[in-house]
């Protein structure tokens, strides 16, 4: 019993697709703001696929202008 509740409170979390622990979603929209070309930041999701594995997902609004591969590549 002392072992399964851990593991049973970490399988639910994962289940209910919650934010994962030590993750700020406001702190991490506001490091995407600060991208060079990124005009705002929509639909921004992330969860626990697995006990390491970290899945996020965005729809980032740039400037016509701004190159998408140094966007993609640093957020």
């Amino acid at each position: 019993m002392y072992t399964t509740l851990p593991l049973l409170r970490d399988c639910i979390h994962i289940l209910l697709q919650n934010v994962p622990k030590g993750h700020d979603i406001v702190e991490i929209e506001g490091e995407m703001l600060e991208l060079v070309g990124v005009i705002s930041v929509h639909d921004l999701h992330m969860w626990q696929l697995t006990g390491k594995k970290l899945i996020l997902t965005v729809h980032l609004c740039c400037v016509p202008t701004a190159k998408q591969m140094p966007v993609l590549i640093t957020s």
